[in-house]
């Protein structure tokens, strides 16, 4: 008999973990990708910043870039999503998130990878966007260009590691239930079962 052992979730009301992946969700891939854009166009936009920061005008700020990151969330979601269709092991995310031994802060480590993946998306997409803008408008140096490809290429990147590290999160929820995980696998030519899937539990009895 196995059992798993969630220690980060004990003690802690099932609602509020319910309700992580949403609040990650809500910070990184729509507030921070939409605070960002907002900030780099008040920057090429040469806008200068009153010697006295204000609350009001900070919540409007953040409210703006909040509402920007909305506008950015689904396009890059759905590149996310069809990187993770095409290379991740969604049959065995789909196993982990019905196996009683999987406890829900686990799960959460996956949308929270996810969610990160996002954020780096929707903040490169709002990085081409403004300069290809201000670009066309003449108001970039080189200098400007340069740090602003570099910034890109490094944000792609990242959404790439983000995905990749939500797919290594998958298969480490299936060594939790290795039988489960191995049975699902044999449909799935694409994963090669490795002896810690087939050893590797978190608490025997």
């Amino acid at each position: 008999m196995v059992e798993a052992t969630d220690t980060v979730s004990e003690g802690v009301p099932d609602k509020l973990i319910g309700a992580l992946p949403d609040i990650w969700f809500d910070w990184y891939a729509r507030l921070i990708p939409g605070s960002l854009t907002l900030g780099l166009y008040l920057y090429f936009s040469d806008y200068k910043v009153p010697a006295e920061i204000k609350a009001v005008p900070v919540f409007v700020l953040l409210a703006s870039g909040y509402v920007i990151g909305h506008l950015l969330q689904p396009a890059a979601e759905s590149l996310v999503k069809v990187a993770e269709r095409k290379h991740g092991h969604e049959k065995e995310y789909v196993v982990a998130k019905h196996d009683p031994l999987v406890g829900p802060s686990l799960l959460n480590k996956v949308s929270k990878a996810h969610a990160e993946a996002v954020s780096m998306l929707s903040s490169a997409l709002g990085l081409l966007g403004n300069t290809v803008w201000f670009w066309y408008l003449g108001h970039l140096d080189v200098r400007q260009k340069t740090l602003a490809f570099s910034v890109l290429a490094y944000l792609l990147f990242a959404a790439y590691e983000r995905t990749s590290a939500r797919d290594r999160k998958i298969l480490d929820l299936g060594m939790l239930n290795p039988e489960a995980l191995l049975g699902n696998t044999q449909t799935n030519p694409n994963h090669k079962a490795s002896p810690a899937d087939a050893h590797k539990t978190v608490t025997s009895i």
